[in-house]
C-alpha cells in the first residue's frame, strides 16, 4: 500500500499532507520519525498554506523508510487524530493500529529499543516511588509539627487554666474581652497568663480588645 487516508489528512509516496481545517483550530499538528533512541521532530518540507496560513495544508518528506508518529493532524471538519504508521524499505506504507503494535514494531526495527524502554520504565517507577516517598515524609513531618504544636497548645491552655483559678482565689476579676469567639478564647489565655506576672498592670482591666492582647501579651 503507498497512501494512508487518516481524514482530511494522508500520506500518500513520500510525503504526507496535514490539512488546516477550521482556520488552524484543526492541524496541521506535528510529524515524528523514530530515531533511536527517541522521537525527531520533522520539519515542514512544503508549505502550501494559504497567505493566511489559514487553509489547504503543509507537506512533510516521509521518504525515509521508518516508523513515523502523527499528533493532532486534521481527522474531521472538527476533530483532530493522533497515530502511527511505517514506510518500509520498499516504500510499502503500513498502518499501525496501537502503540502496542508500535512497541512491537520499534523492537522488531530495533532491538535495543526494548532495553531502552524498559530502562525508561524503570527510571518513572523509580522516580514515581522516590515522589511518593518524599510526599509521604513531608505529611510525616507535617504531623510531627502538628502534634507538638498541639502539645505546646494544651500546655499553655492548662497553664492558662491554673492561672485563671489563681486569679479566682485572690478575688481579681477581669472584663469581658471583644472578638470573635476563637480570638477571646486565645486571649483569655494570654491575658489569664500575664496577669499572673503583672497582677498589678493598667491593660488588665483598661484592654479589653481580644486583638490587641494577642498582639501585645508576653
Amino acid at each position: 500500500m503507498n497512501t494512508l487516508d487518516i481524514g482530511k489528512s494522508d500520506a500518500e509516496g513520500n510525503c504526507f499532507y496535514s490539512q488546516i481545517i477550521g482556520g488552524v483550530a484543526y492541524g496541521p499538528g506535528a510529524l515524528k520519525r523514530f530515531v533511536c533512541p527517541d522521537w525527531v521532530n520533522l520539519r515542514v518540507a512544503e508549505d502550501r498554506r494559504s497567505g493566511s496560513k489559514r487553509s489547504w495544508c503543509v507537506v512533510f518528506d516521509i521518504s525515509i523508510p521508518g516508523v513515523y508518529s502523527y499528533c493532532g493532524v486534521a481527522h474531521g471538519n472538527r476533530s483532530t487524530a493522533n497515530g502511527f504508521f511505517g514506510r518500509t524499505v520498499t516504500g510499502e506504507l503500513l498502518k499501525i493500529a496501537s502503540d502496542s503494535d508500535c512497541h512491537k514494531r520499534l523492537c522488531e526495527l530495533h532491538p535495543v529499543y526494548g532495553d531502552i524502554e524498559a530502562a525508561r520504565q524503570e527510571a518513572a517507577a523509580l522516580k514515581a516511588k522516590m515522589e511518593a516517598e518524599r510526599t509521604l515524609r513531608e505529611q510525616q513531618e507535617m504531623a510531627e509539627r502538628a502534634a507538638e504544636w498541639q502539645r505546646e497548645l494544651n500546655g499553655k491552655r492548662a497553664q492558662a487554666e491554673i492561672a485563671r483559678e489563681e486569679l479566682k482565689q485572690v478575688g481579681v476579676t477581669l472584663p469581658r474581652l471583644t472578638g470573635t469567639p476563637k480570638q477571646c478564647a486565645w486571649a483569655n489565655d494570654l491575658r489569664a497568663a500575664y496577669a499572673l506576672k503583672h497582677p498589678g498592670s493598667d491593660s488588665l482591666a483598661a484592654q479589653t480588645s481580644a486583638k490587641w492582647w494577642i498582639e501585645n501579651a508576653r
